[in-house]
């Protein structure tokens, strides 16, 4: 057996997968211009189409190889995994997406730098919603009592103050955040 002609197949699906990849981005830059477009897909999904999302990714192939891995490996006993699995499922649609979705709450969660928490506070504002930010900013003590880790914000009451990442956060509504000031690294 030649080993550089068993490692062809692999080579190929990678380049074909980053070919694809590459492809569709590009293609999905032209189509979103803005935040907005980019995080909730310019309100043009569908029920049916984000639902066949949501079953496609249950259904994943890390589901159907790994229950197979796990029959092959540990025996029948290992069928209540994908019943279990299916169980969950059925309880998040049913106690869980149904009655969020009737509820009309809308929030956006967010992690990462800054400029993305900005930007993503922003589009949910846009969109009649608000966010949920995961601020990426250092933590001396984790107490509070150093005041080395001020996020500026605006209280419910309008007043800008500081709050603490380590006591108030890190996660914050996103349209309660001075977001000049925390690029500025100012504190009120």
């Amino acid at each position: 057996m030649n080993p550089g002609m068993d490692a062809a197949p692999g080579v190929v699906g990678i380049v074909l997968v980053t070919v694809a990849t590459l492809a569709i981005g590009t293609y999905g830059l032209r189509l979103s211009r803005t935040t907005s477009d980019f995080m909730v897909a310019s309100r043009t999904v569908g029920p049916r189409m984000n639902a066949s999302a949501i079953s496609g990714e249950y259904l994943s192939a890390a589901s159907f190889l790994g229950a197979a891995g796990l029959l092959l490996t540990f025996g029948a006993d290992m069928l209540w995994y994908p019943v279990g699995w299916t169980a969950g499922y059925l309880v998040l649609l049913v106690l869980v997406a149904a009655p969020l979705r009737r509820s009309g709450a809308a929030v956006v969660y967010a992690a990462g730098p800054a400029e993305t928490l900005h930007a993503a506070a922003l589009a949910a504002e846009e969109h009649g919603a608000w966010s949920q930010v995961a601020l990426e900013q250092r933590t001396p003590c984790g107490t509070g009592l150093c005041q080395g880790c001020p996020v500026p914000v605006v209280g419910e009451d309008g007043v800008a103050r500081t709050a603490r990442a380590c006591t108030d956060g890190p996660v914050v509504r996103g349209d309660r955040v001075r977001w000049d000031d925390l690029a500025q690294g100012a504190s009120a």
